[in-house]
């Protein structure tokens, strides 16, 4: 049997996009639920018994017989962070069983603070990681989306010295852990 695809990372990181993507190839991985060839899903990287969004991690792993490939999706992470605090209330609920984060901090920390944790939750799960920039060709697809903005939110498009207003330090630890893959943040 050969392994299905399970594609990790945070929200508002692409996910709809790459589930998209690949059934465009004949591929079916499908949003938030199992497809015949795999999932992409956020909330699989809690690895938690309950989620708010489809299925768990350990229903996807015993629907897929354990033949599975995990990879971990990163796109760019000032646009990511930005595209966060668009996340919906139940899922910041969500998000706080599994990472610690303070009410009193402003949304766009809390979206900081959460994308650095949940994509080192992401990085202790697999080693595979992509670009989402760079999907067609690491998983060799033939035919590209035409719409590249699928499922995009208006939001405020933050920029790095917003990020250092909100917290220096964790910005530059955003910062160091960006540039192991690949994103030079200016």
């Amino acid at each position: 049997m050969e392994n299905k695809i399970i594609i990790i990372g945070c929200p508002r990181n692409g996910s709809t996009f790459i589930s998209k993507a690949f059934r465009e190839n004949g591929i079916d991985v499908n949003h938030e639920d199992v497809g015949k060839d795999g999932i992409s899903s956020w909330v699989l990287a809690s690895k938690g018994d309950v989620v708010h969004l489809g299925p768990t991690y350990h229903q996807v792993l015993k629907k897929y017989d354990y033949q599975v490939k995990l990879y971990h999706q990163i796109r760019e992470p000032i646009s990511t962070i930005s595209s966060i605090t668009t996340i919906s209330k139940p899922s910041w609920v969500y998000i706080e069983k599994y990472v610690n984060l303070d009410s009193a901090n402003s949304l766009l920390h809390k979206s900081m603070i959460f994308w650095l944790e949940w994509n080192k939750k992401c990085e202790d799960m697999t080693d595979n990681w992509y670009q989402l920039d760079n999907y067609q060709t690491y998983f060799n697809l033939k035919k590209d989306l035409k719409n590249k903005n699928i499922n995009s939110r208006k939001h405020k498009n933050y920029e790095l010295e917003n990020l250092y207003k909100e917290d220096k330090k964790l910005t530059d630890e955003i910062i160091k852990y960006s540039e192991k893959y690949g994103y030079k943040l200016k």
